[in-house]
């Protein structure tokens, strides 16, 4: 997934005959979770030869196992990888495009160039649009040959064929990449044969503190492909590598290895 406006769904919920649903979405233009290198990494792999010499050094690991772990990593940041999801639903968008149409027609009454206006309309989609018709409309508000005034005004009556894309609630989306990338690491310990196990250490504080090969690994990895430099909480890192033991006892299907959206 580029990271761009373009809509690229998940699911949807309930059926696409309901009246009102939700989709999934996934899209960078909201929220990043860490402040990830985000690229086109081509199969490449996230790690340059120095950082992958480093991990083999640290963790005495093959360099096929962390070749594999860059190719891991660099699909889960890649640009095409559709790793952030947020709800949107029908009812919820339409209606803010029709308050949208009526501000645009305000501005537009009031003398506002109709460039300006288009400006306005840049999170807005035909997503859920029901006819050719009211997708071709939606069009023609970007076109400078058509007469904005008109085009929104023809909008106004007919709810459903412009939708806002913006998410439903910001607070809720979710960056799944650490996820991905916790998971990564584990698997690539698991190949090497070494055991996913975190210990507590008491420093004097209520939890003490999480030790762990694989602890260690996920912070330096992710601290590789973060800029600038970002720590996960170790609490938090626990919480992930438990979620990847129980998910291994579940059926094969859902424990193959990653392929990241592609």
């Amino acid at each position: 997934m580029k990271a761009t406006n373009t809509l690229k769904t998940r699911a949807t919920s309930p059926e696409a005959e309901s009246d009102n649903f939700t989709l999934y979405p996934t899209g960078d233009n909201h929220k990043i979770s860490l402040p990830w290198i985000i690229k086109d990494y081509d199969e490449k792999g996230a790690l340059s030869t120095e950082q992958k010499q480093e991990l083999c050094d640290r963790f005495n690991l093959d360099a096929e196992l962390i070749d594999k772990l860059s190719i891991y990593v660099g699909n889960c940041l890649d640009t095409d990888s559709s790793l952030v999801f947020y709800s949107l639903t029908k009812s919820r968008s339409t209606e803010k495009a029709l308050k949208l149409i009526r501000k645009g027609l305000r501005h537009l009454k009031a003398g506002v160039p109709d460039e300006h206006v288009r400006k306005m309309f840049k999170d807005t989609s035909a997503v859920f649009a029901q006819s050719e018709e009211d997708m071709q409309l939606v069009a023609a508000i970007f076109n400078e040959r058509e007469e904005l005034k008109e085009v929104l005004k023809k909008l106004l009556h007919r709810p459903g064929a412009l939708s806002v894309t913006r998410p439903d609630n910001a607070k809720k989306i979710h960056d799944t990449r650490r996820i991905e990338v916790v998971n990564s690491c584990c698997y690539v310990l698991k190949d090497a044969g070494r055991p996913l196990s975190v210990t507590t250490a008491s420093d004097g504080s209520a939890g003490g503190t999480r030790r762990g090969e694989v602890i260690e690994l996920i912070k330096m990895i992710i601290g590789m492909v973060t800029s600038p430099r970002t720590e996960v909480s170790v609490e938090t890192l626990k919480k992930d590598i438990d979620y990847f033991k129980i998910a291994q006892n579940a059926p094969d299907f859902l424990t193959e290895e990653p392929e990241f959206g592609r």
